[in-house]
């Protein structure tokens, strides 16, 4: 948490202002990605596969520039209620921002899930991308080297440090929040390594962004993995065996998957 802002991804309830469907008629300059869902990303190197509506300019300079297709699609909106009748126009404003725009901020450089199932990682976006609110959104402080530490939260370490940051809320689904990430989430220490210890576990690493992520137990099991794993706990000089560690993440899997929620 001291290397990392971890926030919520861009809450929004009006999908289908923010997400149009095709026919929209929007100009393309006000066309983004946005990665919406876990279930879009399949390694640890993600792209968003999604286009949201993302329009920072007044009316009156959409106007100026004849851009009739935003214009057009805002007018849509412009009257709309919830169920309880409060206008949409006061639901979306925030100080600072047109009421229709999807802030910047909403965007993020590493992501994982709130509700995570069968696999365990946080994705690296290829590029800064908006991130809709299923997903977690996690940005580097100034001088962190993000490569570095996007490998130390995918090694076993990382991974057991995320299945026990959370709980079983049934069907299972890892539970967790923002919040408790902003209180309990922690990973090995990337100061404490030099140069020579940080190439080694990068060199590691790479084939696992080459590949798709796989289920926790199914991954332990892949060669690259365990070579990866193996270079993380000797960079550390960890005197603990990478099987202990695997054996202990397996258990905490298998406690969360039998768990059950009283209703």
């Amino acid at each position: 948490k001291d290397h990392f802002d971890i926030t919520r991804g861009m809450r929004r309830g009006w999908n289908d202002l923010f997400y149009p469907a095709d026919g929209h008629g929007i100009e393309d300059d006000y066309i983004e990605a946005v990665l919406k869902s876990p279930t879009e990303i399949d390694g640890l190197i993600s792209s968003p596969k999604t286009d949201a509506f993302c329009c920072s300019r007044t009316m009156e300079e959409l106007r100026n520039l004849g851009h009739t297709g935003t214009l057009n699609w805002i007018a849509r909106f412009e009257d709309a209620v919830n169920t309880d009748g409060k206008p949409l126009t006061e639901i979306l404003a925030k100080s600072g921002q047109m009421w229709y725009e999807m802030s910047a901020s909403s965007m993020a450089e590493i992501v994982m899930s709130l509700g995570f199932g069968d696999r365990l990682f946080i994705s690296k976006l290829a590029e800064p991308a908006f991130v809709d609110q299923r997903l977690i959104r996690i940005n580097s402080n100034d001088g962190v080297d993000l490569d570095l530490c996007h490998a130390l939260l995918n090694s076993a370490v990382g991974m057991f440090i995320i299945e026990g940051m959370g709980f079983g809320r049934g069907q299972g689904v890892l539970d967790l929040n923002k919040d408790r990430m902003g209180k309990f989430m922690h990973m090995l220490d990337p100061a404490a390594l030099n140069e020579t210890q940080t190439q080694s576990i990068k060199d590691a690493f790479s084939p696992l962004l080459e590949r798709e992520i796989l289920d926790v137990a199914d991954e332990l099991e892949e060669e690259d993995r365990q070579s990866f794993d193996d270079a993380v706990l000797q960079a550390f000089c960890l005197n603990v065996a990478r099987e202990t560690i695997y054996d202990s993440l397996l258990s905490l899997l298998a406690i969360r998957q039998t768990a059950t929620v009283d209703v």
